[in-house]
């Protein structure tokens, strides 16, 4: 007979998953990189080209072919639509929770491990990773997933655990590449340089063979491709696609150091606030004598292993780092049993700060929220005010519960658990419908191929509009080609054939000035940009597609 225990949880499963991963998962278009990641997999289907990604029909070198082959998959059974592309994502989510319940229950107890899963399941991070057409959802449910059967074959005293880790591992290798390799190296080396428990477990994996194996493994395509495309494949993969990520990128956020870890404290909020506040106490019971047990410092490594690649790596992306994330909700997770236990204040009375600051946070986030609502030129129906509501009252019942406690945490995550779910809920509700018509590039690329024949030429004219390029070219099924200046405009509709450019309306008013040829076959009002700091005001601006001028 199924206990109520094992009922409830499943329905907390279900809820949770459901509301964070599954609902409306192929209702807002594809975009950005899940647009590219699409279109490479669709022409592999079309050409039945099963090693080589390809892109307006040529190869396209840039990741092993893993993660297409998940997404054809899936477009072989549920046919070619956003939920599709995106199914790997949200499965893969739901494998990283199952991931990082088991590795808190193997490593501390089944309520750690509960909790671990579902601080993850609630970080915005997740959120959005697990319903966008990303690979990185997939990686990290194979690099974490490696990484867990490490630890507990290792502290659990489980060796041939550790071989369904590299199995794991050679799997994330082919999905994004040797950084899974580079991850778990630079994990075990800081494990063995800790010293004491953390070394000795380090040194029972036949960490050595297991490495060599993942590769050997993992090797079979990148083997294949250098033999059908030799120096090419070096030199647009091995070189343009990971050595150069190790020097200097123009942008802004690749010329600090400090943009991964302001990335951890806000993808992985709320729980980053607990985390730091554990890190404190660590650190002052370490000074005080107290060593961290081997589990905890091993999560530890490998947090720090994650954003200090990245950091060096020098190339900055915000998701890069989320497969830290299990390992910080499992410490957060650990955190809250702490600061809940009758010492917490003596022992932990920076985690317990941190909670009780990170309840105070809810209460002004929804206040700011109330206020910039109506200032973000944004049709939001009233509705939408619940979400500043429900932060409202899940901050105050936990500021309530441990002000009447000593500052003790509340014993169950039900208050703050509870608030995120219904938070993204209301994301999903509300904030869907707002995002696609404030940017329609799916309403816009399926007009374009309706209008349009096979042979056609699409132009993208704009600076503010280059992000469009992927979802145009996914959603027209034609090749997109960018257009920097008014004199590629003039020359791209003054060519033979055919031709459309999607551009702002202020741009075409510039080329009708200058005596462009071109007429507007088609208007849409979308967000071109922000305002201000912070909630910004949204700039919209008319989108028009305009047609050669028939001779």
């Amino acid at each position: 007979m199924i206990s109520n225990k094992l009922l409830l949880s499943a329905l907390r499963w279900s809820v949770v998953c459901w509301v964070v991963v599954f609902w409306r998962l192929g209702y807002v278009g594809l975009i950005d990189d899940g647009a590219h990641y699409a279109q490479l997999t669709r022409e592999m289907l079309r050409d039945h080209s099963w090693f080589v990604p390809l892109l307006d029909g040529a190869p396209f070198i840039d990741k092993p072919v893993l993660f297409h082959w998940a997404q054809g998959l899936a477009i072989r059974f549920l046919g070619e639509q956003e939920a599709a592309v995106r199914l790997p994502s949200a499965v893969a989510a739901v494998g990283l929770f199952a991931f990082t319940r088991w590795t808190g229950v193997r490593l501390f107890d089944p309520t750690i491990g509960e909790r671990g899963w579902l601080m993850l399941a609630t970080i915005p991070a997740t959120f959005v990773l697990g319903r966008i057409a990303y690979l990185d959802m997939v990686f990290t449910m194979f690099t974490f997933g490696g990484m867990a059967c490490l630890l507990v074959a290792s502290l659990r005293n489980r060796p041939r655990l550790q071989y369904v880790g590299y199995a794991l591992l050679a799997l994330a290798v082919m999905t994004k590449g040797p950084i899974a390799i580079v991850l778990a190296a630079v994990f075990l080396g800081l494990g063995w340089a800790a010293g004491g428990e953390s070394r000795r477990a380090v040194s029972l994996l036949s960490w050595r063979t297991g490495l060599l194996g993942t590769m050997v493994v993992a090797s079979p395509w990148f083997v294949w491709m250098y033999w059908q495309f030799g120096d090419e494949f070096v030199r647009g993969y091995v070189l343009a696609g990971h050595l150069s990520y190790l020097s200097p990128r123009a942008s802004a956020s690749s010329r600090t150091h400090t943009f991964y870890l302001r990335m951890f404290f806000t993808a992985f909020f709320p729980w980053s606030l607990v985390t730091l506040g554990y890190a404190v106490d660590t650190c002052r019971r370490r000074l005080g004598g107290v060593a961290p047990a081997a589990d905890e410092m091993l999560l530890w490594a490998w947090t720090i292993a994650v954003i200090a690649v990245f950091t060096l790596a020098q190339f900055r992306v915000d998701r890069y780092i989320f497969p830290a994330a299990p390992a910080c909700c499992l410490l957060a997770a650990r955190a809250w049993v702490a600061a809940k236990s009758d010492v917490g204040w003596r022992e932990y009375p920076a985690t317990r700060i941190a909670i009780f600051a990170l309840a105070l946070f809810f209460v002004l986030l929804a206040a700011a929220l109330a206020v910039s609502l109506p200032g973000l030129a944004l049709n939001i129906p009233k509705a939408a005010f619940l979400l500043p509501a429900s932060l409202a009252l899940g901050g105050v019942a936990m500021v309530v519960t441990m002000l009447r406690n000593d500052l003790r945490p509340p014993t169950v995550l039900r208050i703050p658990i509870g608030m995120m779910v219904v938070v993204y809920g209301l994301i999903v509700t509300m904030g869907f419908p707002l995002i696609e018509e404030g940017r329609p590039v799916k309403e816009v690329g399926r007009w374009l191929r309706a209008e349009s024949v096979a042979g056609d030429s699409v132009g993208l004219y704009g600076p503010r509009l280059r992000r469009w390029e992927p979802a145009l070219r996914y959603y027209a099924t034609r090749p997109v080609r960018r257009l920097d200046d008014e004199n590629d405009a003039r020359a791209f509709l003054a060519s033979s054939g055919n031709n459309w450019v999607v551009m702002r309306k202020e741009r075409y008013d510039e080329l009708a000035a200058a005596g462009v040829p071109g007429q507007i076959a088609h208007t849409v009002p979308a967000i071109v940009g922000t305002s201000g700091r912070g909630l910004r005001r949204q700039i919209w601006s008319d989108i028009v597609v305009v047609r050669k001028v028939p001779e």
